[in-house]
């Protein structure tokens, strides 16, 4: 069942009574422009779901909303290195994780916003680090319009993955690509084009300054916590440093300290808003323990001391 913002995405926004119906692709375009100038700048996504909600229906949207499912777990697991051939269970895991993580409902304006962006936001950053051969040059405007419509997503990561990006082109500005150009700067284009919709500052307006606090973050946060407990395991029982952790995954640490930094300055109000960071809190997860598995027993028994010994205390 379709409620809340399902229906209200029915509607022309432009239309001050809210009672007419979007019909066709304009009114969309219409409805979404008032949207970006006095209440969100997420253009992209708020298109394609006032798309669903507006006349499209339920069947088709449930549809591509499985096949995202599935695109949005097979890129998950393709950058966290597990190959859904040779590891099922692996991919099985990664399919479970989002759900204990994000409180959502499976209706367009939650799963485009979310699901959707994210999906196409990752399959950016796998052609960002893809070694393939150079793209031929119709290509390459081809690979800076997915960016830019992916940078315009959703900002809650978009403007972690631009700035990890940014510091990563820094530090390797004599072995940037071609496709990685055409990526970083189309990306950032279209993730400023969202963070600075005139809308967004009106949205900051009517927030509560106790949705600024920590605390908010510190009980929407899920898969952190797990990322957080491996990385005292191995800082324990495997004697490795923080600097070696952050060399190994740089790109990946960078964009999460942005995130929350973003996160912190827009204030959390609710469990989506960290979708990202929950994200990258997965990647991490499943990258470092394909690095350190835990396969030795007595390596086990260690980190079960070092996970319980601080509760213990408490």
């Amino acid at each position: 069942m379709w409620l809340g913002d399902d229906i209200f995405f029915a509607f022309n926004l432009a239309v001050s009574d809210w009672l007419d119906k979007v019909d066709t692709f304009g009114e969309i375009i219409e409805s979404q422009a008032y949207y970006y100038m006095n209440r969100n700048g997420r253009f992209v996504t708020h298109c394609v779901a006032q798309f669903f909600s507006g006349f499209a229906g339920q069947m088709p949207f449930a549809l591509l909303n499985a096949a995202m499912w599935v695109a949005f777990v097979l890129v998950l697991a393709r950058l966290s290195g597990v190959n859904w051939r040779q590891s099922p269970r692996g991919v099985l895991v990664l399919a479970i994780l989002p759900f204990v993580c994000l409180r959502t409902q499976f209706t367009p304006p939650t799963q485009v916003n979310y699901i959707w962006a994210m999906t196409a936001a990752l399959l950016i950053v796998e052609q960002f680090f893809s070694t393939a051969a150079r793209p031929r040059w119709y290509a390459v405007p081809a690979l800076a319009v997915c960016s830019f419509l992916a940078g315009w997503g959703q900002e809650s990561f978009s403007s972690g993955l631009a700035a990890a990006m940014w510091i990563y082109a820094v530090f390797h500005l004599r072995t940037m690509t071609w496709r990685q150009c055409s990526i970083v700067v189309p990306f950032t284009a279209g993730m400023l084009c969202l963070c600075l919709a005139p809308g967004n500052f009106a949205k900051l307006g009517t927030l509560s300054s106790l949705h600024i606090t920590p605390v908010a973050t510190a009980y929407f946060l899920r898969a952190t916590y797990l990322l957080m407990a491996l990385v005292l395991v191995l800082l324990v029982t495997r004697r490795v440093s923080l600097s070696r952790l952050y060399r190994q995954e740089a790109f990946w640490f960078n964009a999460m300290f942005f995130m929350m930094v973003f996160n912190m300055i827009v204030r959390v109000y609710c469990n989506r808003q960290l979708f990202g960071i929950e994200v990258v809190s997965i990647i991490l997860l499943v990258k470092l323990l394909r690095r350190y598995p835990l396969t030795d027993a007595a390596w086990v028994k260690k980190a079960g001391v070092a996970l319980l010994a601080p509760p213990a205390m408490i």
